[in-house]
């Protein structure tokens, strides 16, 4: 019988990168038309107090959607101005302008639409991997840390 490995204990993520990310899945159940469970998630983003100027339009957001009115709370969360993480060495600018040629590229020859880009290209990518020997999840891992050290505050 296999025993299974541990898991890598995952890192946490920073209170704005997960607030952002709590935002991103109230807009999801917006437009999927379940503004219960968008309040519910803008609740839980509220909790990691996130900056004043954010905050506000995040409240805003969950007492229009609490109130019947998803298409102002789409708006409001829509209007959030996220920071960028700290660019330690400089480059990640460059770095995301690389993904973006990348990106065009990739809908040019896929004929994917800009909306599903990203994701039809991870999948494919995820294929590739399959047969290629290589491992998508260790390095999606791999590319997360990468991410963690250029963006982590020196």
């Amino acid at each position: 019988m296999k025993t299974k490995k541990p898991s890598k204990p995952t890192k946490p993520k920073p209170p704005l990168a997960e607030a952002r990310a709590g935002c991103f899945k109230a807009l999801k159940m917006l437009e999927a038309g379940d503004p219960t469970e968008a309040v519910e998630a803008l609740d839980l983003v509220l909790r990691l107090n996130p900056p004043d100027e954010i905050r506000s339009l995040i409240f805003k957001a969950k007492v229009e959607a609490d109130i019947g009115n998803p298409a102002t709370a789409e708006t409001l969360l829509g209007m959030i101005d996220w920071p960028l993480p700290p660019d330690t060495l400089g480059k990640n600018e460059q770095r995301a302008g690389w993904a973006g040629v990348t990106l065009q590229r990739f809908r040019l020859i896929s004929n994917t639409d800009a909306a599903d880009a990203l994701c039809d290209l991870l999948a494919d990518l995820r294929h590739w991997c399959d047969r290629n020997e290589m491992d998508f999840d260790n390095e999606l891992r791999k590319a997360n840390d990468h991410y963690r050290e250029e963006t982590r505050p020196r």
